[in-house]
């Protein structure tokens, strides 16, 4: 299933990501012009989190995704050159993709920048 549609707040974005996949849609891809891909699954317990990133090189960038993967997460979609990273986690435990208070008010600041 696609659907197209425009986010100017990505807490939106992530809250309707989120509901989608409740309702048995998985995000599989979100590509340049706002087009969602979904997949149809049966595993809605997983819950789907948006970071704001950039990167100067692939090697940054395969780091960046290492170092989520080995908390358990699944990187959905986003590439070097997008800014939005999607990200999956196994169980719906509402778990926040940053560890500390700074890495989250880093993530406000990169996304005020963007929008």
């Amino acid at each position: 299933m696609k659907r197209f549609k425009i986010f100017l707040d990505a807490q939106k974005e992530e809250k309707w990501l989120n509901d989608m996949l409740q309702k048995g849609w998985q995000l599989k891809n979100v590509n340049a012009f706002h087009v969602y891909t979904f997949e149809k699954t049966k595993n809605p317990e997983q819950i789907i989190r948006i970071d704001c990133q950039s990167f100067k090189s692939n090697e940054k960038f395969s780091e960046y995704k290492a170092l989520y993967e080995d908390f358990g997460w699944k990187h959905l979609s986003g590439s070097r050159f997008s800014k939005l990273q999607y990200w999956l986690k196994a169980n719906n435990t509402d778990d926040p993709l940053f560890s500390d208070r700074f890495s989250e008010e880093q993530y406000f600041i990169r996304l005020s920048k963007l929008y």
